[in-house]
Protein backbone atom coordinates (compact mmCIF):
# COMPACT_ATOMS: atom_id res chain seq x y z
CA UNK A 1 0.00 0.00 0.00
CA UNK A 2 1.67 3.58 -0.67
CA UNK A 3 1.59 6.49 1.59
CA UNK A 4 -0.95 7.93 -0.42
CA UNK A 5 -3.22 5.28 0.76
CA UNK A 6 -3.20 6.37 4.22
CA UNK A 7 -4.02 9.63 6.18
CA UNK A 8 -2.05 11.34 8.62
CA UNK A 9 1.53 11.85 7.49
CA UNK A 10 4.73 9.82 8.08
CA UNK A 11 4.35 7.37 11.05
CA UNK A 12 0.78 8.10 11.50
CA UNK A 13 -0.90 5.96 8.68
CA UNK A 14 -4.59 4.72 9.05
CA UNK A 15 -5.87 3.07 5.96
CA UNK A 16 -8.21 5.09 4.15
CA UNK A 17 -11.98 3.17 5.30
CA UNK A 18 -10.62 0.93 8.07
CA UNK A 19 -13.30 0.76 10.47
CA UNK A 20 -12.79 -1.41 13.90
CA UNK A 21 -15.49 -3.93 14.78
CA UNK A 22 -17.15 -1.91 17.94
CA UNK A 23 -17.92 -4.49 20.67
CA UNK A 24 -15.43 -7.10 19.07
CA UNK A 25 -16.08 -10.70 19.11
CA UNK A 26 -19.18 -10.73 21.88
CA UNK A 27 -21.05 -8.18 21.04
CA UNK A 28 -20.13 -6.37 24.18
CA UNK A 29 -20.38 -2.48 24.27
CA UNK A 30 -18.99 -0.19 25.97
CA UNK A 31 -22.14 0.14 28.60
CA UNK A 32 -20.79 -3.38 29.85
CA UNK A 33 -17.19 -2.96 30.52
CA UNK A 34 -14.80 0.32 31.04
CA UNK A 35 -14.16 2.40 28.16
CA UNK A 36 -10.49 1.80 28.04
CA UNK A 37 -11.54 -2.54 27.76
CA UNK A 38 -14.10 -1.63 25.19
CA UNK A 39 -11.38 0.32 22.88
CA UNK A 40 -8.29 -2.41 23.55
CA UNK A 41 -10.51 -5.62 23.29
CA UNK A 42 -12.21 -4.12 20.34
CA UNK A 43 -8.48 -3.03 18.61
CA UNK A 44 -7.15 -6.33 20.05
CA UNK A 45 -9.76 -8.50 18.42
CA UNK A 46 -9.09 -6.49 15.06
CA UNK A 47 -5.11 -6.76 14.84
CA UNK A 48 -5.27 -11.01 15.81
CA UNK A 49 -7.77 -11.25 13.09
CA UNK A 50 -5.94 -8.87 10.35
CA UNK A 51 -8.46 -6.37 10.26
CA UNK A 52 -6.14 -4.03 10.84
CA UNK A 53 -2.85 -5.09 8.82
CA UNK A 54 0.67 -6.07 10.34
CA UNK A 55 2.91 -2.96 9.95
CA UNK A 56 0.02 -0.45 10.00
CA UNK A 57 0.35 2.65 12.28
CA UNK A 58 -2.84 3.43 14.74
CA UNK A 59 -3.72 7.30 15.19
CA UNK A 60 -5.01 7.85 18.33
CA UNK A 61 -7.36 10.81 16.48
CA UNK A 62 -8.80 8.46 14.12
CA UNK A 63 -9.92 5.66 16.98
CA UNK A 64 -10.74 8.04 19.56
CA UNK A 65 -13.15 9.72 16.63
CA UNK A 66 -14.81 6.08 16.00
CA UNK A 67 -15.17 5.42 19.18
CA UNK A 68 -16.17 8.75 20.38
CA UNK A 69 -14.10 8.71 23.26
CA UNK A 70 -11.40 11.01 24.46
CA UNK A 71 -7.44 10.16 23.61
CA UNK A 72 -6.98 9.15 27.62
CA UNK A 73 -8.47 5.50 27.15
CA UNK A 74 -6.92 4.91 23.69
CA UNK A 75 -3.76 5.93 24.54
CA UNK A 76 -4.05 3.37 27.62
CA UNK A 77 -5.29 0.66 24.81
CA UNK A 78 -1.95 1.39 23.46
CA UNK A 79 0.20 0.89 26.69
CA UNK A 80 -1.43 -2.86 27.10
CA UNK A 81 -1.48 -3.98 23.40
CA UNK A 82 1.78 -2.95 24.06
CA UNK A 83 2.66 -4.96 26.79
CA UNK A 84 1.07 -7.91 25.11
CA UNK A 85 3.04 -7.40 21.95
CA UNK A 86 0.70 -6.74 19.64
CA UNK A 87 1.57 -3.19 18.59
CA UNK A 88 4.88 -0.97 19.57
CA UNK A 89 4.96 2.44 20.91
CA UNK A 90 7.33 4.79 19.06
CA UNK A 91 8.27 8.06 20.67
CA UNK A 92 7.09 11.05 18.15
CA UNK A 93 5.11 8.68 15.84
CA UNK A 94 2.49 6.74 17.67
CA UNK A 95 1.51 2.77 17.67
CA UNK A 96 2.66 0.32 14.76
CA UNK A 97 1.25 -3.31 14.79
CA UNK A 98 3.60 -5.23 14.75
CA UNK A 99 4.98 -7.41 12.34
CA UNK A 100 4.74 -11.18 11.78
CA UNK A 101 7.81 -12.90 11.67
CA UNK A 102 8.96 -16.81 11.89
CA UNK A 103 10.36 -16.69 14.87
CA UNK A 104 7.02 -15.79 16.97
CA UNK A 105 5.30 -18.30 14.70
CA UNK A 106 7.72 -20.94 15.87
CA UNK A 107 7.89 -19.57 19.70
CA UNK A 108 4.20 -19.67 19.92
CA UNK A 109 3.90 -23.38 18.37
CA UNK A 110 6.81 -24.42 21.02
CA UNK A 111 4.90 -22.96 24.03
CA UNK A 112 1.07 -24.47 22.38
CA UNK A 113 3.01 -27.74 22.27
CA UNK A 114 3.87 -27.91 25.74
CA UNK A 115 0.76 -26.38 27.96
CA UNK A 116 -1.76 -27.84 25.09
CA UNK A 117 -0.11 -30.95 25.45
CA UNK A 118 -0.73 -31.33 28.87
CA UNK A 119 -4.28 -30.34 29.09
CA UNK A 120 -4.83 -32.80 26.56
CA UNK A 121 -3.01 -35.76 29.08
CA UNK A 122 -4.89 -33.99 32.02
CA UNK A 123 -8.69 -34.58 30.04
CA UNK A 124 -7.64 -38.04 28.82
CA UNK A 125 -6.90 -39.34 32.78
CA UNK A 126 -10.16 -37.62 34.34
CA UNK A 127 -12.73 -38.19 30.98
CA UNK A 128 -15.78 -40.47 32.19
CA UNK A 129 -17.76 -42.35 30.13
CA UNK A 130 -21.04 -39.59 30.73
CA UNK A 131 -18.33 -36.87 29.20
CA UNK A 132 -17.66 -38.52 25.74
CA UNK A 133 -21.54 -38.11 23.80
CA UNK A 134 -21.06 -34.34 24.08
CA UNK A 135 -18.07 -34.57 22.47
CA UNK A 136 -18.70 -37.21 20.17
CA UNK A 137 -21.67 -35.31 18.76
CA UNK A 138 -18.99 -32.16 18.39
CA UNK A 139 -16.50 -34.45 16.23
CA UNK A 140 -19.22 -35.78 14.16
CA UNK A 141 -20.48 -31.56 13.31
CA UNK A 142 -16.55 -31.11 12.62
CA UNK A 143 -16.82 -34.42 10.30
CA UNK A 144 -19.11 -32.45 7.97
CA UNK A 145 -17.07 -29.52 8.24
CA UNK A 146 -14.50 -31.15 5.98
CA UNK A 147 -16.51 -31.39 3.12
CA UNK A 148 -17.71 -28.47 1.74
CA UNK A 149 -17.56 -26.08 4.69
CA UNK A 150 -15.32 -22.65 4.55
CA UNK A 151 -12.40 -23.25 5.58
CA UNK A 152 -12.24 -20.42 7.91
CA UNK A 153 -15.43 -21.85 10.25
CA UNK A 154 -13.47 -25.27 9.98
CA UNK A 155 -10.50 -23.89 11.93
CA UNK A 156 -12.93 -22.19 14.29
CA UNK A 157 -14.71 -25.39 15.04
CA UNK A 158 -11.78 -27.95 15.19
CA UNK A 159 -10.30 -25.13 18.29
CA UNK A 160 -13.84 -24.82 19.65
CA UNK A 161 -13.94 -29.23 19.93
CA UNK A 162 -10.28 -28.99 21.93
CA UNK A 163 -11.53 -26.55 24.25
CA UNK A 164 -14.51 -28.62 25.08
CA UNK A 165 -12.57 -31.28 25.60
CA UNK A 166 -9.97 -29.57 27.64
CA UNK A 167 -12.66 -27.52 29.90
CA UNK A 168 -12.98 -31.30 31.25
CA UNK A 169 -10.07 -30.45 33.32
CA UNK A 170 -11.80 -27.77 34.89
CA UNK A 171 -8.36 -25.77 35.38
CA UNK A 172 -9.47 -21.97 34.51
CA UNK A 173 -5.76 -21.13 34.74
CA UNK A 174 -4.58 -23.56 32.24
CA UNK A 175 -7.11 -22.85 29.72
CA UNK A 176 -6.83 -18.91 29.64
CA UNK A 177 -3.26 -19.55 28.81
CA UNK A 178 -4.37 -22.14 26.33
CA UNK A 179 -6.90 -19.49 25.01
CA UNK A 180 -3.95 -16.12 24.52
CA UNK A 181 -1.76 -18.62 22.69
CA UNK A 182 -4.02 -19.88 20.35
CA UNK A 183 -5.21 -16.32 19.48
CA UNK A 184 -1.85 -14.91 19.09
CA UNK A 185 -1.62 -17.93 16.99
CA UNK A 186 -4.82 -16.96 15.09
CA UNK A 187 -2.85 -13.83 13.20
CA UNK A 188 -0.56 -16.40 11.42
CA UNK A 189 -3.12 -19.30 10.74
CA UNK A 190 -5.41 -17.23 9.04
CA UNK A 191 -2.88 -16.34 6.89
CA UNK A 192 -0.82 -19.12 6.62
CA UNK A 193 -3.43 -21.50 5.22
CA UNK A 194 -4.74 -21.72 2.17
CA UNK A 195 -6.52 -24.19 -0.04
CA UNK A 196 -3.81 -26.59 0.06
CA UNK A 197 -4.12 -27.15 3.85
CA UNK A 198 -5.30 -31.22 3.90
CA UNK A 199 -8.01 -30.86 5.92
CA UNK A 200 -8.86 -34.37 6.02
CA UNK A 201 -5.92 -34.68 8.01
CA UNK A 202 -5.98 -32.05 10.50
CA UNK A 203 -9.49 -33.94 11.17
CA UNK A 204 -8.07 -37.47 11.52
CA UNK A 205 -6.12 -35.83 14.56
CA UNK A 206 -9.17 -34.78 16.06
CA UNK A 207 -10.64 -38.27 15.61
CA UNK A 208 -7.54 -39.79 17.30
CA UNK A 209 -7.22 -37.38 20.02
CA UNK A 210 -10.95 -38.16 21.20
CA UNK A 211 -10.18 -41.98 21.19
CA UNK A 212 -7.29 -41.63 23.36
CA UNK A 213 -9.88 -39.17 25.76
CA UNK A 214 -12.27 -42.51 25.52
CA UNK A 215 -10.03 -45.13 26.77
CA UNK A 216 -8.17 -42.66 29.28
CA UNK A 217 -4.42 -42.94 27.29
CA UNK A 218 -2.82 -40.00 28.52
CA UNK A 219 1.16 -40.75 26.53
CA UNK A 220 -1.42 -41.40 23.23
CA UNK A 221 -3.30 -37.83 23.70
CA UNK A 222 -0.48 -36.00 24.58
CA UNK A 223 1.43 -37.42 21.44
CA UNK A 224 -0.94 -37.53 19.06
CA UNK A 225 -2.02 -33.20 20.14
CA UNK A 226 2.30 -32.44 19.65
CA UNK A 227 1.77 -33.98 16.19
CA UNK A 228 -1.56 -32.01 15.17
CA UNK A 229 0.74 -28.65 16.44
CA UNK A 230 3.85 -29.93 14.14
CA UNK A 231 1.91 -30.52 11.73
CA UNK A 232 0.09 -27.18 11.44
CA UNK A 233 3.59 -25.44 11.61
CA UNK A 234 5.38 -28.11 9.01
CA UNK A 235 2.33 -27.05 6.99
CA UNK A 236 1.84 -23.47 7.04
CA UNK A 237 5.69 -22.37 7.54
CA UNK A 238 6.36 -22.13 4.01
CA UNK A 239 3.14 -20.33 3.06
CA UNK A 240 4.07 -18.50 5.65
CA UNK A 241 7.42 -17.65 4.37
CA UNK A 242 5.77 -16.83 0.84
CA UNK A 243 3.32 -14.30 2.47
CA UNK A 244 6.88 -12.84 4.27
CA UNK A 245 9.09 -12.59 1.23
CA UNK A 246 6.13 -10.82 -0.71
CA UNK A 247 5.40 -8.29 2.17
CA UNK A 248 9.10 -7.68 1.82
CA UNK A 249 9.25 -6.75 -1.63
Amino acid sequence: MSQADHVGGPGRRWPKGTTVAMGWANGASSASQSTHDWVYHSLRHAILYNQIAPGSWLRQKDISEQFEVSRTPVREAFRTLDQEGLVELVPNYGARVTELTLEEFEEIYALRSGIEGLAAQLTARIAQPDDLPPLRESLAHLAELTQNADLLLYLKTEWQFRVQCYQLTGRERLLERLLFLREHSERYIYLAYNTETRVAESFDFHRRLLEAIATNNENDADAILRQALQWTLTNAKPILEKFLSKMVE
